[in-house]
């Protein structure tokens, strides 16, 4: 018994120890690489989401949103695997992480607020990754299609926020964002 207190003990010190040094490791500044579709299905739906992203991102200067041509532009000719590429990219711009995103699903409601046949429904991922040597800094998965109350009993706070209305894709998409990136220190959006 006292051997695994003691263990238990250790344990807890190490991942103490850990998390303080993830915390004190936090990039100064991140760049956020094109978002990638899953699937042709969600190809169209990119300018959307990164739209939703830049407007996330606002008002952040360490934050570096980077299209596919501007990526382009700043690898020039570097060659080399995915890892490789993107400690070139983090050097040029000073970046010390980089934000890796997948887009699976991005999909409208249809109908109106109060009554929609279709609800909005949006799925991603993301890994934030140290440019220097691809280590993984935080990652997390969104995956929601809004239901009815009456489907969800468990969901009733979200409801009661939503205000009983069926909400588009960008509404789900901020929220989503907020929820998932408040937990990774680097892409948690400041207080104004």
């Amino acid at each position: 018994m006292r051997r695994s207190l003691f263990s238990l003990l250790v344990i807890l010190l190490v991942v103490c120890s850990a998390t303080d040094r993830v915390r004190a490791e936090e990039p100064a500044r991140v760049m956020v690489l094109p978002v990638k579709a899953k699937n042709l299905e969600v190809e169209a739906s990119l300018p959307a989401f990164t739209a939703q992203l830049r407007e996330y991102f606002a008002n952040r200067p360490e934050v570096v949103l980077l299209s596919e041509d501007q990526l382009e532009a700043l690898l020039g000719t570097a060659t080399g695997n995915r890892r490789q590429l993107i400690r070139v990219a983090g050097e040029k711009l000073n970046c010390g992480a980089a934000l890796l995103i997948t887009l699976e699903r991005f999909r409208e409601r249809l109908g109106d607020e109060y009554s929609a046949s279709e609800p909005a429904s949006l799925a991603f991922e993301y890994r934030l990754v140290a440019t220097g040597d691809d280590k993984l800094l935080c990652f997390g998965q969104f995956d929601e299609t809004q239901q009815p109350v009456t489907e969800n009993v468990l969901d009733i706070g979200k409801a009661i926020k939503r205000g009983f209305k069926w909400i588009t894709v960008a509404e789900l998409t901020r929220e989503g964002l907020r929820r998932k990136f408040e937990s990774c220190a680097p892409l948690t959006a400041k207080a104004e």
